[in-house]
C-alpha cells in the first residue's frame, strides 16, 4: 500500500508539472508527502549513510511521476495545437488565484514587513521581462526556438533554464513549467517529449545537445537549490516569500504572451498575444475553481493536523470527578 501511495503521489505531481502554473511541489504538500520527499532528496544528495533509503523512496515517487508526465504530455500536446488560447486561459486562472492563497498562507511572515515588497517587484520584473523579451524576439524573427538546431547561445540558455526550473520545481506554489514558458521554450520541450514518447528519433536526436544542457542545469539547480532554498527560507524568509509572490505575478505576463512562442505551420501567421477577444472565460473559471479547491483541501488538512498535534501535546484528558470520587471513598 505504501508503494501504491507513493506511485499515486508521484503521478499527481507529474501531471501537475506538465502545466504552467500548476506546482508539483504544491501537490506534494497538499497530499502530505512534500517534507518526506525533500528529506529523501536531501539524504540522497548530502547524507552518505542514508542514500539507499532516500534513493528507494525517490524512485517510487519518480515511477508515478514519469507515468503522469507521459500521459499529461500526450493529452496536453494535442490541446495546445487546437485550443492554445483556452489552455492559456486555464493557466491564467490557476496562477492568478494562486497568488492570494500564497499571501494568506504566509500572512504571519509578511505582516508588518511591507517594505520587503521591493523583492516582489524584483521577482515580477525578472519573470515578466524574460517573458516579454523572449516572445518579442520570437515574433520579430517569425521563428520559434528550435531545440534541434543547437548553437552555443541556445546551449548556454538551456543550462540556465535548467537551473531556474529546478529551483522553481522545489518551491511549493511555483511551477518549473512556468519558467519554461517565461523563456519561450515550453512548447519546444513539450514537442521534444512528445516526439520521444512516439520514438520519433529524427526529431529527438538533433535535440539531444540542448536537452543535455537542460539536464545539467537541472542537476546544478537541484544540488544548490535544496540547500539554497532552505537557507533563504531560514535566514531571509520574508524576502524570499515576497520574491516568490512577485515571480508568480510576473508569470501572468508569461501566460499572456505564450501563444506568440508557439510554433506554427510554414506560411501561417503567428499567434498574437492573448487579449479580451481571445480569452476563454470558461477555462479561466475552471482554472480558478481548481486552485481554490486544492487550497481549501490543503487548509482542511492543515487544520486536522493542527488539531491532532494539539491533542498529542495536551495528552489524554483525566476525569477529575472520578478522581475526586475515589478520594472520598478512601
Amino acid at each position: 500500500m505504501k508503494l501504491v501511495k507513493d506511485l499515486v503521489g508521484g503521478f499527481c505531481m507529474g501531471v501537475a508539472n506538465c502545466m504552467p502554473g500548476m506546482s508539483g511541489s504544491a501537490i506534494a504538500l497538499l497530499l502530505g508527502f512534500y517534507d518526506k520527499l525533500m528529506g529523501a532528496v536531501g539524504d540522497l544528495v548530502f547524507h552518505k549513510g542514508k542514500r539507499l533509503k532516500g534513493l528507494i523512496y525517490v524512485l517510487r515517487v519518480f515511477g508515478g511521476w514519469a507515468v503522469g508526465i507521459i500521459l499529461g504530455i500526450l493529452v496536453l500536446n494535442r490541446l495546445l495545437e487546437s485550443r492554445i488560447y483556452s489552455i492559456c486561459s486555464l493557466f491564467f486562472g490557476f496562477i492568478l488565484f494562486s497568488i492570494p492563497f500564497t499571501v494568506i498562507r504566509e500572512r504571519k511572515c509578511l505582516k508588518g514587513k511591507y517594505y520587503y515588497a521591493l523583492f516582489a517587484l524584483i521577482g515580477l520584473v525578472i519573470i515578466a521581462g524574460m517573458s516579454w523579451t523572449s516572445a518579442s524576439k520570437i515574433a520579430e524573427s517569425n521563428t520559434s526556438i528550435h531545440l534541434d538546431v543547437p548553437n552555443v547561445g541556445l546551449l548556454i540558455e538551456m543550462f540556465i533554464i535548467g537551473i531556474f526550473s529546478t529551483i522553481a520545481l522545489l518551491l511549493p506554489g511555483f511551477s518549473g513549467s512556468t519558467v519554461f514558458l517565461a523563456f519561450g521554450v515550453y512548447y519546444p520541450i513539450i514537442g521534444f517529449l512528445n516526439s520521444l514518447i512516439h520514438f520519433n528519433m529524427a526529431k529527438v536526436i538533433p535535440s539531444v545537445p540542448a536537452i543535455t544542457c537542460l539536464g545539467l542545469g537541472s542537476a546544478v539547480g537541484g544540488f544548490f537549490g535544496i540547500k539554497g532554498i532552505n537557507f533563504c527560507l531560514r535566514k531571509f524568509r520574508k524576502q524570499t516569500v515576497y520574491f516568490t509572490v512577485g515571480m508568480l505575478a510576473g508569470s501572468l505576463v508569461s501566460i499572456l504572451v505564450a501563444p506568440m512562442t508557439a510554433d506554427v505551420p510554414e506560411g501561417m501567421p503567428r499567434n498574437e498575444r492573448m487579449d479580451f477577444g481571445s480569452f476563454d472565460w470558461v477555462c479561466f473559471f475552471v482554472g480558478a475553481t481548481l486552485v481554490c479547491t486544492l487550497q481549501l483541501l490543503r487548509l482542511k488538512r492543515e487544520k486536522k493536523l493542527a488539531a491532532l498535534i494539539k491533542e498529542v501535546e495536551n495528552g489524554p484528558e483525566v476525569d477529575d470527578s472520578l478522581d475526586n470520587d475515589n478520594g472520598n471513598e478512601q
